[in-house]
């Protein structure tokens, strides 16, 4: 069993969340969601993303 979280890149964020790049960088930027630069890429932990969606699922009035 490994530990490591599957990393993602900007795009793969801006796909899950269906939004577009300028957005993406704005909530990396923000640091809304956690991310990492490895050399010239921003990388997102798979778990960070989830996070970040169940904390705004749960927060969203239905």
């Amino acid at each position: 069993m490994n530990n490591f979280n599957k990393l993602l890149t900007v795009n793969e964020v801006c796909q899950a969340l269906s939004i577009g790049k300028t957005t993406g960088y704005k909530l990396l930027r923000e640091k809304s969601i956690p991310s990492e630069k490895i050399g010239n890429k921003i990388l997102v932990r798979e778990t960070d993303l989830q996070n970040y969606i169940n904390e705004h699922i749960n927060s969203t009035p239905h």
